[in-house]
């Protein structure tokens, strides 16, 4: 583990191999890279 924390209420950990898991609700997700959150986020906001 590199660095965990919260941004805008969502629980992340970020990892040294550049893997993120990121808490929404009860679930947490894993992405490969940050730039794979961020595609998420955007393709699920609204």
């Amino acid at each position: 583990m590199l660095k965990s924390g919260v941004i805008d209420g969502m629980g992340y950990t970020l990892y040294t191999d550049g893997s993120i898991d990121a808490a929404f609700g009860n679930d947490t997700l894993r992405f490969a890279s940050i730039e794979d959150l961020r595609r998420h986020l955007e393709q699920n906001a609204g």
